[in-house]
């Protein structure tokens, strides 16, 4: 690790003082404690499951077993969430339509009567 590392002149200034300061942030860190500078996406990216070269596996891949059994499991329950939170949102849908059609049915017959009486007159 000692060999010599050759880097842009112009960047050298740059690269001395990050090296001082994550050494100074190194000397007063608690020894255990990691840093990690967001844990929420940290933990996430932890619980990923990944393929034999590393890299994370899409659901595509997980469904077809390539992260496992326990993949696959987890690849499934995400499916049904999704499916289940698709069908919510239909489901909303059309309710919505439903109140927005029983509205437009109510504002005729209302004009309807309207134009009753005015034509009485």
């Amino acid at each position: 690790m000692d060999a010599a590392v050759y880097v842009n002149a112009k960047q050298y200034d740059a690269i001395v003082r990050r090296r001082q300061k994550r050494a100074r942030a190194n000397a007063t860190r608690t020894p255990g404690v990691v840093n990690a500078k967001h844990p929420s996406r940290s933990a996430h990216a932890k619980n990923r499951i990944r393929g034999k070269n590393g890299k994370y596996l899409t659901r595509d891949e997980l469904l077809r077993g390539l992260g496992g059994p326990e993949g696959r499991a987890r690849a499934e329950a995400r499916e049904r969430e999704i499916a289940e939170r698709e069908a919510k949102r239909v489901e909303r849908a059309a309710v919505r339509e439903a109140t927005k059609a029983r509205a437009r049915a109510q504002r005729a017959a209302a004009d309807a009567v309207r134009a009753a009486k005015k034509s009485r007159k």
